[in-house]
């Protein structure tokens, strides 16, 4: 998709988008899994890294 590709250009405005979309349910799920912080804040960091690094890979579908 257009924004997974400009997600994965590095476009810093795509960036801040994408984390305040999702970042809250990331850390969610990664605090549901992982007991200690300092892990936790690892294991996100790098879900937020994999996810923008492979960005352009994945389908965005929206349904109304």
């Amino acid at each position: 998709t257009t924004f997974g590709k400009t997600l994965r250009n590095g476009d810093h405005a795509a960036m801040r988008e994408f984390y305040s979309l999702y970042a809250d349910y990331l850390v969610g799920v990664c605090s549901r899994y992982i007991i200690d912080e300092n892990d936790r804040k690892d294991v996100f960091q790098d879900l937020f890294h994999r996810t923008v690094s492979q960005s352009a890979q994945y389908q965005i579908h929206t349904y109304f």
